[in-house]
Formats: C-alpha cells, sequence, structure tokens
C-alpha cells in the first residue's frame, strides 16, 4: 500500500476541515434525536403511525411529455398519392422489374415534364417514391449480380 507524505501545514489544515465536519454531524445527530423524542413524547411510543408533512404543492403548468395514449379505433386505409399509383401502375403494364431509369421516361411523357426544371424535378420525385415505398413494402428491390442499378417490382 503506498504511503502519503503531508507537510505540516497541510496536516493543520485536514484536521481542521475534518474536525467541522464531526462538528456537523454531531448537530445533526442531536437534531435527529430531538425530533425523535418530540415524537415519542406526543404518543407515538415507537408504533407506527401516520404523520402529516405538509408540502408545496403547486398547480402550475405540468412539465414535461405528455403520457402515450394509445388509441383503439384503427386509422383509415392510406391513399395512394399520383406517384405511388403511377409507379405500380407502370410495374405492372411492364410485367417485369423494372429500374428508375427505364421509369424515368414514361415519367416525363405521363407528367409532361418539358423542361429542364421540370425533367429534374420529375426524377428527384420519382427517385424519392421508390425508395419510401420500397420501405413501406409497397414494391420491392433487388439487383441482379454485376449490376449497379436497383431493379423493382411489384411486392
Amino acid at each position: 500500500m503506498a504511503q502519503i507524505k503531508f507537510s505540516d501545514s497541510e496536516l493543520t489544515e485536514l484536521q481542521s476541515f475534518y474536525k467541522q465536519e464531526y462538528n456537523k454531524t454531531i448537530q445533526k445527530l442531536q437534531n435527529i434525536k430531538g425530533i425523535l423524542s418530540k415524537l415519542k413524547s406526543n404518543g407515538t411510543n415507537g408504533t407506527a403511525e401516520t404523520v402529516k408533512v405538509q408540502t408545496n404543492t403547486s398547480t402550475g403548468k405540468k412539465r414535461g411529455r405528455k403520457p402515450h395514449t394509445q388509441t383503439t379505433s384503427s386509422a383509415p386505409a392510406r391513399k395512394l398519392g399520383k406517384w405511388p399509383n403511377f409507379i405500380i401502375n407502370t410495374i405492372k403494364t411492364s410485367g417485369k422489374p423494372m429500374k428508375a431509369l427505364d421509369i424515368y421516361p414514361v415519367s416525363l411523357k405521363h407528367f409532361n415534364a418539358k423542361s429542364k426544371l421540370d425533367q429534374a424535378r420529375t426524377l428527384r420525385n420519382l427517385r424519392g417514391h421508390l425508395i419510401r415505398m420500397t420501405r413501406r413494402g409497397e414494391i420491392k428491390s433487388g439487383k441482379k449480380i454485376g449490376q449497379r442499378d436497383n431493379l423493382f417490382s411489384i411486392s
């Protein structure tokens, strides 16, 4: 076990600190003994009786998150928008899995995208809906060996 060496000034500081702590603890114990003696003199005699303690109760705003309650009614079936319907119908009519770039020219004609801005917006919407629909399980995606692009099919 390692030995710790203190200088004389450090020893006096430590002794005074622990003497103060000791005195505080003695005062707390005397306070507790006084309360216990008062409780015994009030007729409790060490038996288990309830003692009412008044606490500060405020009727202010409640803080924090509200408890989560589950609704028993089932939500109505989700209505598909124009993009999901278009994607599903396009894959169904082809009869085989399709890449996003195979669906893209059909979507340009279907949504009448002529300007470069509309074409970019159409591609962004198509890719976003393909990803969302795959996550929801509405369509499946997979890759052929040696191919880079995903193939999308009806699930």
